[in-house]
């Protein structure tokens, strides 16, 4: 049996030896433990009946997403609660900035 085994070595190469050296490490390990041996079960015998394995596909029905659509776009405040109707939009926050930087202006002269 040895000879057979060296044979075989030969050509292995040595990744193949120390994953064998490993295994027969592992095996004896595994004989020193004593372990009460569990009786080998035979395969479940096929049915005539083939079973689909696996996730099955879900059929969905098909809807649009629906988009959200943010409250200032609604006319809605932070709150949800509806902006009047005077509300306008600044047209470009420079715009806006010019126009707070010249209210400071006004009451830093004040």
């Amino acid at each position: 049996a040895e000879e057979v085994e060296e044979e075989q070595e030969e050509g292995m190469t040595e990744y193949e030896r120390k994953r064998e050296e490993n295994m027969r490490r592992n095996q004896e390990i595994l004989a020193s433990l004593s372990l009460p041996s569990l009786p080998v079960q035979p395969p479940p015998s096929r049915s005539s009946s083939v079973r689909a394995r696996g996730l099955q596909p879900q059929k969905k029905e098909e809807q649009a997403p629906t988009r959200q659509r943010s409250l200032r776009i609604q006319g809605k405040d932070s709150e949800g609660q509806m902006l009047p109707p005077s509300f306008k939009e600044p047209l470009s926050l420079r715009a806006f900035d010019r126009e707070r930087e010249e209210e400071r202006e006004r009451r830093d002269r004040d």
